[in-house]
């Protein structure tokens, strides 16, 4: 799971752009620190979290577990838009760019900002109840690790 303080990504993000306007804050940015799609409410998140127990069968129909491995986060965030349809549109356009390429997206909460996630997919309705001018989407995000490789004649 990749959860870093805010002040972590403050820092990190310096250069590109200050955050301490941000901080409290719900957005999603991209690598550069700028917003990824420009949304202008939050209905929610929701962030799934695991790891995986390794184990083997042994003698007398024992079991033994061995070792534990964290699966990548995932998180389901709903974010909402209002305005004409060509920003709407624009936002649609941003986000299938961003589910087709490679970019990392960081999501900042009140509460914390999830690091390196890419947008895996996306759905998104229009209803009555929220008017015609409110997007409301569904963002399908996973977590990147990243690792440097080593290499080594040994």
């Amino acid at each position: 799971m990749s959860f870093a303080p805010v002040s972590t990504l403050v820092t990190r993000l310096e250069q590109a752009r200050p955050l301490a306007a941000q901080v409290g804050r719900w957005g999603l940015y991209d690598e550069q620190g700028r917003q990824a799609a420009v949304f202008d409410a939050f209905f929610g998140i929701s962030l799934k979290a695991e790891a995986k127990v390794t184990g083997s069968p042994v003698e007398r129909g024992g079991f033994a577990s061995y070792n534990k491995v964290n699966a990548p986060t995932r998180l389901q965030v709903t974010l909402g838009r209002t305005g004409r349809a060509s920003v709407r549109a624009a936002i649609l356009d941003r986000l299938e760019e961003l589910k087709v390429g490679t970019e990392l997206i960081s999501v900042i909460t009140p509460d914390r900002v999830l690091d390196g996630y890419s947008l895996a997919g996306f759905d998104y309705t229009y209803q009555a109840a929220d008017g015609v001018d409110r997007l409301v989407v569904t963002l399908a995000l996973e977590e990147v690790r990243q690792v440097d490789a080593e290499y080594s004649d040994q």
